[in-house]
């Protein structure tokens, strides 16, 4: 696929709305798949920033998640 396309277009989707956590995952997503995985947790990690706002989740589910990431 295109990822680095798909990037620029999430970037942009992003400048007009940086609260869309579906454009982080789906960005992190195309990160992930061209192995830039610092950018790809970043991502991640905002996605989650985003949602903690919005719904209160347990305490040790951004960790779990970030455990997760790190052993891709």
């Amino acid at each position: 696929g295109d990822y680095e396309g798909a990037i620029a277009l999430f970037n942009h989707a992003l400048q007009l709305n940086p609260n869309l956590a579906e454009a982080y995952h789906n960005r992190g997503h195309a990160y992930l798949q061209l192995e830039t995985f610092e950018q790809a947790i970043a991502d991640y990690q905002q996605v989650l920033n985003i949602i903690q706002n919005s719904f209160p989740l347990p305490q040790n589910i951004p960790q779990n998640i970030q455990n997760i990431i790190l052993t891709i």
